[in-house]
């Protein structure tokens, strides 16, 4: 089945990651923003910060953004961006799939290097483009928003030309250039989302973290949701699904996948399964086969 290629509109994001398009591209302007945590599976970002008061938040990183700020997001990287007054936040942004990226690539040229080469300890890269930088990423996304509502002839070349241009541009900004932000991810946060991580298949109740890092439950609560935008364990379930999918796709047994995602009871993980994914696990397996 061929997948659409146009969203309406960016909240239609899903916090699991799954894009159905294979590019999306907007430019928004607002005074006020507090995206969730949020990653996106099979597509890479490229982020153009225009104006405003916005932080930028990674598992590994924290920055303030400031005009002319390209941030590069590898797939499958949780990020999300908040605005800190009510000055305006302008914005341009495209996600595209791998595979695209993989196709336009040749031999001599490989699109996907700046989602590879990060700074030591990052997991997103943020680069400072000049004004003519700046100036064409502007035009070559206003283009592929056009093209992309319409349907006329060659809009398909069309667009992997302009796809393949600001993949270029992107690498080669990212070329022997360093990021000139500060990384200012609060040593809490870290060592919190670190620890997830590393221990899916254990137990991550709310009052077994609250003991680990010494703080009151209700505290961690609201101070993940601050930080982050989405509840601890909305988090954490869907780090687990993450993980289940990916164990179920390497051919683990739905058992297995259970224990390994921190689910010892085997009806609880097949109901919160089919709810997250939209299916049950054997039926994802076998169409994902």
């Amino acid at each position: 089945m061929q997948k659409e290629i146009f969203m309406r509109h960016y909240n239609d994001f899903p916090l699991d990651g799954t894009l159905n398009q294979e590019i999306v591209c907007f430019h928004h302007r607002d005074t006020y923003h507090a995206s969730p945590f949020h990653h996106h599976l099979n597509h890479i970002e490229l982020f153009l910060f225009l104006g405003g008061d916005v932080d930028f938040l990674s598992k590994k990183v924290n920055v303030k953004l400031h005009p002319g700020d390209l941030v590069i997001i590898p797939n499958n990287v949780w990020h999300r961006a908040y605005t800190l007054s009510s000055q305006t936040y302008d914005r341009l942004f495209i996600n595209i799939e791998i595979a695209k990226i993989k196709a336009l690539s040749t031999s001599e040229t490989d699109l996907f290097r700046c989602f590879t080469q990060l700074p030591v300890g990052w997991d997103i890269n943020v680069i400072k483009l000049n004004q003519p930088e700046v100036d064409q990423f502007t035009n070559l996304c206003h283009q592929v928003i056009t093209c992309l509502s319409r349907n006329s002839y060659g809009k398909d070349v069309q667009l992997n030309i302009l796809q393949a241009k600001l993949l270029l541009l992107a690498n080669q900004a990212t070329n022997g250039r360093n990021s000139g932000e500060t990384n200012s991810q609060p040593n809490r946060l870290q060592k919190l989302l670190d620890y997830i991580d590393t221990n899916l298949d254990g137990n991550l109740h709310l009052n077994h973290l609250a003991e680990r890092f010494f703080l009151n439950p209700d505290y961690l609560n609201r101070y993940f949701r601050k930080e982050v935008g989405i509840p601890l364990h909305a988090y954490i379930m869907q780090l687990r699904m993450e993980k289940a999918r990916r164990l179920l796709l390497e051919g683990k047994s739905i058992s297995t996948t259970a224990i390994a995602c921190g689910y010892p009871n085997y009806s609880s993980f097949i109901r919160v399964f089919s709810k997250t994914v939209g299916m049950p696990p054997a039926q994802f397996r076998q169409q994902q086969s």
